[in-house]
């Protein structure tokens, strides 16, 4: 990453990584993680969550 890559406490929320990089990044964490696809990130979380 870059000069200003974050450092979460291992306890951090997942959703609260998110928001920090949606706050950051022009195209949000979605972008970043499933490069630019339609879903948001939250989306594709809580479908994985359901498949298993």
């Amino acid at each position: 990453m870059g000069r200003n890559e974050p450092s979460f406490p291992a306890d951090t929320f997942r959703e609260d990584v998110w928001h920090w990089f949606d706050d950051r990044h022009s195209k949000g964490v979605s972008y970043l993680m499933y490069g630019g696809e339609g879903q948001t990130s939250i989306d594709k979380s809580e479908e994985r969550e359901e498949l298993t």
